[in-house]
């Protein structure tokens, strides 16, 4: 059995001084076999200075629903949400303890196409970097969960900004482990997968609502890609709709000054026109747009999440919402990975725009991740 334990030891040590923090990264980079990173020495640059690394390090947060986590989680400590008031729910719910959470953190794939793609790494130069092989990994299903962080970039004309990563509903294909829970006999369990959705939108607005001042949140429309294609046709309408009402009914609930939603739809054709024009022109997603709460940008040009253009003032933080994947590396596939989580971490396709430094969210750089007494969990 793989002792992560000493896994985390190995990864602390590693990042106490900027040399020891750039082999972890070199051995890491000649694991993959093709040259995974569009700017690595940008990402070079970045691990040379303690003050960004410390920075990303200490502010790096895992954030998570309490309500998902069993006994074991009990010594630790909540944060105040308008999200942690227990509310009745008919669908079905899976508790994870601390220690599952903590494996699904450390034992990942490092690419992962709703399976491990072997050919794109080397198993044992992985091991040899990480310390475990990602060859022979447990069969782990956390419950979703967000890491959030602070993230630098080469881009002049922006300033530091936050990377939130975190995952939708895995209905990639009729394997995945979502799809055993979500779908049954061709019919899709719509509460499960309308609670799974909100609990999504809320660990990003959590995230949201940490970060001190106002926020904008580039919000692309995670699980509705490649995430709903075993999605029983008649289900897929109201997957997209879910998705759409969940942002309106949050936004709506918070009535918040301080908190602006960019919905960043760069392929008009995920979402249903019907569907969209239906819900845009509700009366409730009109006054959020009224009141310059919710802007929808649509498009490659508008709605590129990484278009450095029209970037907002700097009296706002901001926040791009990742699609990351549950059982990946962040960033996953790098260059070779044509969806969002590889174009923000890789820098390649739309996200050359914008170089940044958030592949050192991973645990192996941001450790301080791996204590439970770190995490926000509401």
């Amino acid at each position: 059995m793989t002792d992560i334990h000493q896994i985390i030891k190995k990864w602390v040590d590693s990042g106490k001084t900027a040399e020891t923090r750039c082999e972890l990264f070199d051995a890491i980079r000649s694991s993959y076999t093709y040259a995974y990173f569009d700017h690595p020495d940008y990402l070079k640059h970045i691990l040379s200075h303690m003050n960004a690394m410390n920075e990303i390090n200490s502010n790096t947060k895992l954030i998570i629903a309490g309500k998902h986590l069993d006994s074991t989680a009990q010594n630790l400590s909540r944060i105040d949400s308008p999200f942690n008031r227990n509310i009745h729910s008919n669908a079905p719910r899976t508790y994870s303890s601390v220690d599952n959470v903590l494996n699904s953190l450390v034992l990942r794939y490092p690419v992962f196409y709703g399976n491990p793609v072997k050919g794109a790494y080397s198993p044992q130069l992985m091991k040899d970097a990480l310390g475990y092989d990602p060859s022979y990994l447990p069969t782990i299903t956390p419950p979703c969960y967000a890491i959030m962080g602070p993230a630098f970039t080469s881009a002049k004309e922006i300033p530091k900004f936050w990377v939130l990563h975190t995952w939708g509903v895995n209905l990639e294909n009729s394997s995945t482990f979502d799809a055993q829970r979500f779908v049954k006999n061709g019919i899709l369990n719509r509460p499960a997968y309308h609670e799974a959705v909100y609990d999504m939108l809320k660990l990003i607005f959590t995230g949201a609502m940490h970060i001190e001042g106002p926020v904008v949140i580039k919000l692309p429309l995670i699980g509705l890609g490649a995430f709903i294609n075993a999605c029983p046709p008649r289900d897929k309408e109201f997957a997209i709709q879910i998705f759409f009402e969940g942002v309106v009914d949050i936004l709506t609930m918070l009535r918040s000054d301080q908190i602006v939603v960019e919905l960043m739809v760069f392929e008009e054709s995920y979402c249903d026109y019907q569907v969209f024009k239906k819900w845009h022109l509700s009366p409730y997603t009109q006054a959020l747009i009224k009141n310059h709460s919710l802007i929808i940008r649509t498009g490659p040009k508008w709605g590129n999440l990484f278009r450095t253009h029209k970037w907002p003032s700097t009296d706002f933080n901001v926040i791009l919402v990742n699609a990351w994947d549950s059982r990946s590396f962040i960033g996953n596939g790098g260059s070779k990975d044509k969806t969002i989580d590889g174009a923000m971490v890789s820098s390649t396709g739309p996200g050359k725009e914008l170089p940044n430094s958030s592949f050192f969210h991973n645990p192996f750089f941001s450790t301080k991740l791996l204590n439970p007494h770190n995490w926000l969990i509401f």
